[in-house]
């Protein structure tokens, strides 16, 4: 990794500790034959990895070899010149809710669920409905979400129309193993996807959806009935109130479970993720942008552009 980014090293790094180092993959290179990489494609295709991710190991590890047969400690690439994972081909599908009904169902359901589980032997804080409208109304990635502390939100009372208003700000993302590589630590302060450390401070804070306002007021309300709360802690704290180990706030066949029972076109394809799909998709068809306008413009904005103001979605809550 001698002359290569910082960031991409780092990337390199965590792909090779979560997805190749034994027992994933043998420790000797010349044991890497073409029908025990199609084994390790088959095991990242059960863990149900996006493709880009799989396609991203993939060339990780492929560079890898190359730079060990250009330096002459490897004869060749062990499992041949032709084969790449089949996976890792084509663009990625992802479920996301088409219009503001499939949006509506799909949280209704999570509430349908914080409901049932509410009330069980376990305690819960009851905080599906929140973390999935944090992931699909803010359009934000998992780990944002696991790294976010109240003293990135901040309530402005009422807008001009009389709904409840606020401004969040993303500073920080949760990465698996935090704990662990900076025991000194109190919360997760890794920059987010993308960012160097300097510029997370010059982040800006950006309007928050209305229903997103009322559900994060209401989640604030239950996590202090409950004592979980802290004004620097946690927004969607893990089970024992801390902040969150790993980067995972909602899982995959949580939120596949979720789309299935609210009765949503491919449902099976959901993931977490599938928020960064949907919010822009509704910005778009309440705007008139562009597609690429809009998600250039209100979810990959710099630190330096100034913060859109975004349409609202149709009045009625979610």
């Amino acid at each position: 990794l001698v002359g290569y980014a910082p960031s991409w090293a780092r990337v390199a790094r965590s792909y090779y500790r979560l997805h190749v180092a034994p027992p994933m993959l043998p420790a000797q290179a010349n044991a890497l034959t073409l029908d025990v990489m199609k084994a390790w494609e088959a095991a990242m295709v059960a863990k149900r990895l996006a493709r880009s991710t799989i396609q991203n190991v993939y060339n990780v590890l492929h560079a890898a070899l190359v730079a060990a047969v250009d330096a002459r400690k490897l004869h060749a690439v062990p499992w041949g010149t032709k084969w790449r994972p089949t996976a890792g081909r084509g663009s990625e599908q992802r479920g996301i809710c088409d219009n503001i009904d499939d949006l509506r169902a799909l949280l209704a359901q999570a509430r349908r669920e914080d409901e049932r589980t509410g009330t069980g032997s376990r305690g819960d804080r009851a905080d599906l409905h929140a973390r999935m409208a944090f992931l699909f109304l803010a359009g934000r990635r998992t780990a944002e979400g696991c790294a976010l502390g109240w003293d990135d939100i901040r309530f402005t009372g009422l807008d001009k129309n009389k709904k409840p208003a606020g401004d969040m700000r993303i500073r920080h993302q949760t990465k698996q193993g935090w704990r662990r590589e900076h025991p000194e630590w109190a919360r997760p302060k890794d920059p987010p996807k993308g960012m160097a450390r300097s510029e997370v401070q010059a982040l800006p804070w950006t309007p928050m959806q209305p229903d997103l306002v009322r559900i994060l007021l209401d989640h604030r309300a239950n996590l202090v009935a409950r004592g979980v709360y802290a004004p620097d802690g946690p927004v969607f704290p893990a089970n024992n109130g801390e902040w969150r180990a790993d980067d995972s706030l909602v899982k995959p066949e949580v939120v596949r479970k979720l789309a299935a029972a609210a009765g949503l076109q491919d449902a099976e394809r959901f993931v977490a993720h599938s928020g960064r799909g949907t919010e822009p998709r509704l910005t778009v068809q309440k705007s008139g942008v562009t597609p690429r306008l809009c998600t250039k413009n209100l979810i990959m904005q710099s630190p330096s552009s100034s913060v859109p103001q975004k349409p609202k979605l149709p009045a009625k809550s979610c």
